[in-house]
């Protein structure tokens, strides 16, 4: 295997992702290492080609079809089609359409290099959908409830993570610092939370990596977790633009719409 100092990241790194059975932390698990690509095992293509795509949970309870152009898919096993555990998507944003190269991520923070590649990376969507489906009807009711529950968790509590509310409301999110507390008077920051204020919408919750942040690579920062009709779907968000989160947000669901429409058209 080549290894490269190179890295296309596409999901979350260490970010805990509370579902309608509790929390669990998606953390070097193979959805993930599946989603940490280098550079070099991408391969590209322009056909517009649509590629059928079907996710399907192991137990059979839920499944989504798609219709893809090849020229979003970011890998050629997945522009092949068929029954897959995960895809993943890039598109530039705001429009939505196809890429042609896979981004330049190299660079030092502060660099030309780096703030080159960060432009090109900001211009665009990176997503992925997995076959870990949850419920299309409870379950994102049940996402919002077991994050209030989690973000309730103060300081005093005695748990060695907790949370504080730091914004009530940032661009339509509350963000809650995360804690972590070897000693109930020893909290330090850690991880920054965010959850869309809105009950009426998808629930959305976004975590911003302090490890990224404090090596200012802001691009790899911020994940984003909902549902998609029952199915985990993530994205990245840079940092700086976390108040356009909602945006991110809707160009996704627009996407992952059409494909699912094209392919209920067959």
């Amino acid at each position: 295997m080549t290894v490269t100092t190179r890295w296309l990241v596409i999901g979350l790194i260490g970010c805990a992702a509370i579902v309608a059975g509790g929390v669990y932390i998606v953390r070097n698990l193979d959805v993930v290492m599946d989603s940490i690509v280098p550079i070099a095992s991408i391969s590209r293509t322009t056909s517009t080609t649509p590629v059928s795509i079907t996710l399907q949970d192991t137990e059979r309870r839920g499944e989504l079809r798609f219709r893809i152009p090849a020229a979003y898919l970011l890998r050629a096993r997945e522009r092949r089609g068929g029954s897959l555990e995960i895809f993943t998507v890039e598109a530039r944003f705001p429009t939505l359409e196809p890429l042609s190269a896979p981004p330049d991520v190299g660079g030092r923070p502060g660099s030309a290099e780096y703030q080159a590649a960060l432009a090109d990376f900001n211009s665009r969507i990176h997503f992925y959908v997995t076959n870990s489906y949850v419920d299309e009807k409870g379950g994102d009711a049940r996402l919002r409830e077991n994050l209030l529950r989690t973000f309730s968790v103060a300081r005093d509590s005695g748990q060695t993570t907790a949370y504080e509310l730091a914004d009530e409301d940032y661009f339509g999110l509350w963000r809650y610092n995360q804690l972590s507390c070897p000693t109930a008077i020893a909290c330090r920051k850690s991880d920054e939370n965010y959850l869309n204020r809105a009950p009426t919408t998808p629930t959305v919750h976004i975590v911003c990596s302090a490890q990224n942040l404090s090596t200012n690579d802001e691009r790899f920062a911020c994940s984003a977790h909902e549902l998609y009709r029952g199915f985990p779907l993530f994205y990245l968000i840079p940092h700086s633009q976390l108040n356009r989160w909602s945006e991110f947000e809707s160009g996704v669901r627009r996407l992952l719409d059409r494909f699912a429409e094209d392919a209920e058209q067959r």
